[in-house]
């Protein structure tokens, strides 16, 4: 008699939790349940721990995988599972500028990626959630990120950088002109907000690449003067200023009494004056 055994294959079961994995979600382990102590194997492109079987998802080429797992025994057997990396979502977008100004048109970004996620920024900016609009007239001043996130199996997010500028102009008379028809009128135009370099434009004269916020002007003549500011991003702002002269001056005299005696001294006039300055002397 001859004894004769025939054994069954080792069972080469095992699973993933998953048959879908993002690359930045956690490294998935399957879990054994038939012989275990076998070998994990797969294709280039899947970073694979060939004792554990754990995958390194961001070191993996996304696509789509077979993991063979081998049993050691002496009826070894093998089996197969399949596993699936996603890409993150493309979250590019744009704005058509990096800088806008308060009373520019409201900019809305160009989404280049996946389409149908959120927009954020922090507070100040005035933002439409699902559109990623911006309400410049709404928003404060000041530079801004945005945040793009999109709402895929696996989500991603990117930022871009936008600037509301505001720009607003004012200014003072520092002296009227002190005589009828003279020239010497000062006055002071300061500005709040803006980017410099500043161009000033003052009833048709331009001051060009000036670096300063406050810019005083003297030797000017009666009139008002209209003023259009451009800043470095070209925000504008408009004002005006008028300086004032006095009246022109007149003097009048009358006689109050005439000398009584040839060569005498009692004579009386009044002398007076009317526009210029008061007082008169």
């Amino acid at each position: 008699n001859v004894s004769l055994t025939i054994n069954a294959l080792d069972n080469a079961s095992f699973s993933y939790a998953a048959a879908a994995y993002c690359v930045n979600s956690s490294d998935p382990t399957p879990t054994v349940s038939g012989v275990s102590g076998g070998t994990f194997s797969s294709t280039t492109g899947l970073s694979i721990n060939a004792s554990t079987g754990a995958v390194d998802l961001s070191a993996s080429t996304p696509g789509t995988y077979t993991v063979t797992y081998t049993t050691l025994g002496t009826c070894s057997n093998s089996s197969n599972v399949s596993l699936t990396i996603n890409a993150l979502d493309d979250a590019s977008f744009s704005y058509a500028a990096a800088a806008y100004c308060a009373d520019d048109s409201d900019p809305t970004p160009t989404i280049t990626g996946a389409t149908g996620g959120t927009f954020s920024s922090t507070t100040g900016l005035s933002i439409n959630a699902s559109t990623g609009a911006v309400d410049l007239s709404a928003s404060t001043p000041g530079t801004y990120t945005v945040t793009y996130t999109t709402s895929g199996t696996c989500s991603n997010s990117s930022n871009a950088s936008i600037k509301v500028a505001n720009l607003s102009v004012s200014a003072k008379v520092d002296a009227n002109i002190s005589c009828n028809g003279g020239g010497n009128g000062n006055i002071t135009i300061e500005l709040t907000g803006g980017t410099s370099p500043f161009e000033y434009v003052i009833n048709g004269t331009t001051y060009s690449n000036f670096p300063d916020p406050t810019l005083a002007i003297s030797g000017l003549q009666a009139g008002t003067y209209p003023i259009n500011v451009t800043d470095a991003n070209g925000c504008t702002a408009t004002t005006s200023v008028t300086i004032t002269e006095p009246v022109a001056l007149t003097a009048s005299a009358t006689v109050d009494a005439n000398v009584s005696c040839n060569g005498g001294n009692d004579g009386t006039a009044t002398a007076s004056g009317t526009g210029g300055t008061a007082s008169y002397t």
